[in-house]
């Protein structure tokens, strides 16, 4: 562990005190995109709170529990389940900035606004993790673990004061949390248009297309972040309505509450492949636009990674996005009342279903498997094997 976070604090070190070459850019300072800034940040803030987890964890099994112990632990895992957006953020934000470095090799800015918005994401996400942390110790409640990593209640002691009041603090930080989980989507919707609008600002008719690479990542941008927004409020309705209504369990049934929780909860196993296939895609596609660039530093506009490397992409991203959609579906189509993943994040068939249905669904997930990791390695293939013959627009 402290290899892992000695090197991730110098490689943070290395991107600010890295020298620009002279011959580009002469004597002026070069600062650190807000790009990258903002990804470093939210890289620390991921690696703390982790720390914390494991320092935690570790404390407990050393000395016992205590009910300070217990509260930092539920509080930490909330941390956790909210710094879990921040690779696929982090993977945008570097996403965005390549594509206007396509547009632009010398400048590479995104729209201004684009910019703000990583800010924005940033600052909303260490709020939250705040808000998270600090309210708990602030107040006197007691934490309550649910079904689910993120379903943790601190029920506030009213001892000494009014129930209104205890009630009051609940509702004003769960409203600020909510405040700044919107705002870290918005700043998310609003990054994702930028990179589809982003133009060439001298003849808009040059700007490049969206590449297969660029389209994947987004794609999965969307299902990660969907997943956990739909997890988080669901917790957040069940946390209030255990709350203020004696009869929660049946209102939960009525809502379908729990089942909502245990297949969000499931499918979110499938997801968590998401941030490194998009970290690999970028990392070729920049391997690939390297490779394309011509002597006078010019990247033509169709440039990009072979076409084969480009499928491969696009198998990847469609064989997590089924693995999705029939992981949320089946579930509900079937009546079972857990969803139907595996601890690696796979569908499986239900223990009492069929031999038919558990046949198809197993020649399902390997299919899904076949396709998700076949693809993976052959991008990483590609990324050893293509030469500037061999990317576009040179290669077939």
């Amino acid at each position: 562990m402290a290899m892992l976070y000695i090197g991730n604090l110098l490689v943070c070190i290395g991107i600010i005190v890295m020298e620009p070459p002279l011959a580009i850019w002469g004597d002026s300072p070069i600062g650190v995109s807000p790009a990258v800034q903002c990804t470093m940040t939210m890289s620390i803030l991921f690696f703390v709170v982790y720390l914390l987890v494991a320092v935690t964890k570790s404390c407990i099994e050393l000395i016992g529990t205590s009910p300070f112990l217990e509260k930092l632990e539920g509080t930490l895992t909330l941390a956790k389940f909210t710094v879990n957006l921040t690779p696929m953020l982090c993977v945008l934000f570097l996403a965005a900035r390549m594509r206007a470095l396509q547009i632009d090799p010398l400048e590479g800015k995104p729209q201004t606004w684009a910019q703000a918005c990583f800010y924005l994401c940033t600052f909303s996400i260490l709020v939250q993790v705040l808000l998270v942390v600090v309210m708990p110790f602030l107040m006197d409640c007691k934490c309550e673990r649910g079904m689910t990593e993120g379903d943790i209640v601190f029920t506030v002691n009213t001892d000494g004061m009014a129930e209104t009041t205890g009630a009051g603090v609940e509702i004003c930080t769960t409203a600020l949390r909510y405040g700044a989980l919107f705002a870290t989507y918005i700043g998310f919707t609003v990054v994702v248009i930028s990179i589809v609008l982003i133009k060439n600002q001298t003849d808009p008719s040059l700007t490049p297309g969206i590449s297969p690479a660029m389209t994947s990542v987004i794609t999965l941008n969307v299902c990660y972040l969907s997943i956990y927004l739909g997890l988080f409020v669901c917790v957040t309705i069940k946390q209030f309505t255990t709350q203020i209504s004696s009869a929660a369990e049946d209102l939960h049934k009525y809502m379908g509450l729990t089942r909502l929780i245990d297949i969000f909860d499931g499918v979110q196993k499938i997801v968590m492949f998401a941030p490194m296939m998009c970290a690999l895609f970028i990392g070729t596609r920049m391997r690939a636009l390297q490779l394309a660039r011509g002597k006078d530093g010019s990247v033509p506009l169709n440039a990009g990674p072979p076409t084969w490397v480009q499928s491969m992409m696009i198998l990847a991203t469609y064989s997590v996005l089924l693995q999705l959609i029939f992981g949320a579906t089946i579930p509900l189509a079937l009546g079972t009342p857990v969803p139907l993943v595996d601890e690696h994040g796979q569908v499986k068939a239900p223990e009492d279903s069929g031999k038919t249905l558990a046949v198809l669904l197993e020649a399902f997930r390997y299919l899904c498997m076949m396709g998700m990791y076949g693809g993976v390695i052959a991008i990483i293939v590609g990324v050893y094997h293509m030469t500037p013959e061999t990317v576009q627009p040179y290669g077939s």
